[in-house]
């Protein structure tokens, strides 16, 4: 289960730059760990990847 209202944040591809924006959200069930990543759309490096407490979604694209 998700708790709290979700933030949105921004993440750029440290190879192209293109810029990413996401919803984190923190899961209030701590026995469950919250495994994933995100590659970018552009040039398929990773952009951000995340194993704990939060959990990103709703990935795309932003012009900066």
């Amino acid at each position: 289960m998700v708790m709290g209202s979700p933030i949105t944040v921004v993440f750029c591809c440290r190879k192209c730059t293109a810029a990413y924006q996401a919803s984190q959200a923190r899961r209030s069930d701590r026995l469950s760990r919250i495994v994933g990543s995100f590659k970018c759309n552009v040039c398929s490096t990773e952009v951000y990847s995340w194993d704990g407490d939060y959990d990103y979604r709703d990935w795309k694209a932003i012009e900066l």
